[in-house]
């Protein structure tokens, strides 16, 4: 009986978790994450390897907006050149890949209203700091 018990607590603990902690968030239709991201979003801080990483002061500000169009500008308050690419939905993986220079560098793999959270695609098969970096945007007041 108490093994019945512990079982079912422990199957209820995981759906609860794998329900609300690790599921990624995204929107249901195409025309809903248009209206979520097409926005300026502010890079707010990383997460590297599940660690929150906060902006060190001085580091530039970097900003992406996207338009309906499917285009996107990203600018740093260090450069002054905007850089433009592309954006794709992904609905079967449910993600948004960016494209710059037709070259697929990041992708969007959680979508909220007041959230977006980006994950780096490594251009090399060893490079494991990009793979396991994440920024985190809020919407640029």
């Amino acid at each position: 009986m108490k093994k019945n018990l512990l079982v079912c607590l422990l199957v209820t603990v995981c759906f609860f978790f794998i329900k609300t902690g690790y599921a990624q968030n995204f929107p249901a239709t195409e025309d809903s994450i248009k209206t979520m991201i097409c926005k300026k979003w502010e890079v707010d801080h990383a997460l590297m390897m599940g660690m929150q990483i906060g902006k060190e002061q001085g580091a530039p500000d970097m900003v992406f907006e996207f338009r309906p169009d499917k285009t996107y500008t990203a600018t740093s308050s260090t450069d002054k050149d905007k850089h433009m690419g592309k954006w794709e939905v992904d609905m079967k993986n449910k993600n948004i890949r960016l494209y710059a220079r037709d070259k697929h560098g990041i992708t969007i793999i959680s979508v909220s209203p007041d959230e977006l959270i980006m994950k780096f695609v490594p251009q090399d098969k060893n490079d494991k700091e990009s793979e396991n970096t994440q920024l985190v945007l809020k919407i640029k007041s």
